[in-house]
C-alpha cells in the first residue's frame, strides 16, 4: 500500500522564501495467526468457550521525503535552491499471545455472546535505515548528507483487555440482523523501549526498558450486518447466504485539526459475502473494503532557518480491499 502523507507548498516566511516539503510512504505488511479453541454447553442455552491466539507478523515501510527552499541568503544576492531527501527504511517483525474466554446465550430468535480477550504484551523487533541526501543547486554537499544504521530495536506495547457485546434476533426464519461492539482502554498504557542489554554468563540476559505513554485514546467500535439465507431448491447447493455488513473502529492515536484541537480518527469498512452450505460443510467467501485517513501537524525546521519551526499539516490515507474465505465442518 503507498500513502501520499503530505504536501505542502508555497510556505512563506520572514527571509523571503518559499518552502515545499513532501513525503511518499510505501508499506507492505502481513500477519499470520492461529487459534484453538474448545466451547460447550454449560447449562440450557448457555454456552461457554475458551481459546488460545497466537499471532505473528512482519512489515516493511519506505517513507520517502523532500524538502527544498529556494531564496536569496547569501550576500552576492544569489539564488539558491536548497534540496533535502531522507529516505527511511524500516523492517520489522512483531508477535503476541493472548486468550479468549466467550459466552453465547441462544434462544429460538434472539442469540447474545460475551467476548473477553486478555491483555498482553506486543513484542515488536525493528531494523532502522535512515539516510540522508543535500544538495545545493543540484550538487551533492558532504555537510548534511549522511547514513545511519539502528539495528535490533526492541519494543514492547501493552495491549489492553478487549471487551466485547454482540447480539442477533432473526425478523424471519431466514433472515438475520445482527449488531457488536467493543471496547478497548487504550489510555494509560505505555510503549516501552529496550535501552540497553547486560550479558550474563551462564544466565539470561537482562533487558533495561524505558516507558513512553502515547497519550492513546479509549476506544469502541462497533459493526452491524445482515444475513439473509436463500433455499435454492437444489440438491446441488441446497443453502446459499446473503450477507453485508458495516464497520466502524476509531484508532486509538488522537488526530489535530486546523486549530490543533485532538480529534479522533476512525476507520470505516464495508462486506459482501455469499456461500455454500450443507447440512456439514460450510463454504463462505466475503469481500471486504475498508479505509482510514488521519489528519494532523508535522512540525519541521526551515531549511533556510533552523531556528524557526514550521508546522507543516500531513494526511495519511489508506484503502484496503481483502477477499476472505472460511471452511467450517461439522463432525
Amino acid at each position: 500500500q503507498t500513502y501520499v502523507q503530505w504536501n505542502s507548498a508555497d510556505i512563506e516566511s520572514g527571509t523571503e522564501h518559499l518552502t515545499s516539503t513532501g513525503t511518499v510512504t510505501d508499506m507492505n505488511a502481513g500477519v499470520y495467526n492461529v487459534n484453538m479453541g474448545f466451547g460447550t454447553r454449560i447449562y440450557d442455552n448457555l454456552s461457554l468457550g475458551f481459546a488460545i491466539n497466537l499471532y505473528q507478523g512482519k512489515g516493511s515501510r519506505n517513507v520517502v521525503t523532500t524538502s527544498s527552499a529556494a531564496g536569496f541568503p547569501l550576500s552576492d544576492l544569489q539564488r539558491v535552491l536548497l534540496v533535502q531527501t531522507t529516505t527511511r527504511i524500516d523492517s520489522s517483525a512483531y508477535s503476541g499471545t493472548y486468550f479468549t474466554m466467550g459466552l453465547k446465550y441462544t434462544k429460538e430468535k434472539l442469540n447474545a455472546g460475551l467476548i473477553v480477550k486478555t491483555p498482553h504484551k506486543m513484542q515488536q523487533e525493528t531494523d532502522v535505515t535512515y539516510a540522508v541526501v543535500s544538495t545545493v543547486n543540484g550538487n551533492v554537499t558532504e555537510d548534511g548528507s549522511e547514513t545511519f544504521y539502528f539495528d535490533d530495536n526492541i519494543i514492547e506495547v501493552e495491549i489492553p483487555i478487549t471487551v466485547g457485546l454482540g447480539l442477533s434476533y432473526k425478523i424471519a426464519d431466514n433472515w438475520l440482523w445482527a449488531l457488536d461492539g467493543e471496547y478497548r482502554p487504550f489510555s494509560g498504557k505505555t510503549i516501552n523501549i529496550r535501552d540497553s542489554i547486560r550479558l550474563v554468563s551462564g544466565e539470561k540476559d537482562k533487558e533495561y526498558f524505558s516507558s513512553v505513554d502515547p497519550d492513546w485514546n479509549d476506544v469502541i467500535a462497533f459493526r452491524l450486518g445482515t444475513e439473509y439465507m436463500w433455499s435454492t431448491g437444489s440438491d446441488l447447493i441446497p443453502l446459499m447466504p446473503l450477507r453485508a455488513g458495516f464497520g466502524y473502529a476509531p484508532i486509538p492515536a488522537p488526530g489535530l485539526d486546523d486549530n490543533f484541537s485532538t480529534t479522533t480518527e476512525s476507520s470505516t469498512s464495508f462486506s459482501l459475502g455469499t456461500g455454500m452450505h450443507w447440512e456439514q460443510i460450510h463454504l463462505d467467501l466475503a469481500f471486504r473494503h475498508s479505509s482510514l485517513t488521519f489528519n494532523a501537524f508535522e512540525f519541521t525546521p526551515d531549511p533556510l532557518d533552523s531556528s524557526t519551526l514550521l508546522a507543516l499539516p500531513y494526511e495519511i490515507s489508506n484503502s484496503s480491499n481483502s477477499l476472505e474465505f472460511m471452511f467450517t465442518g461439522f463432525f
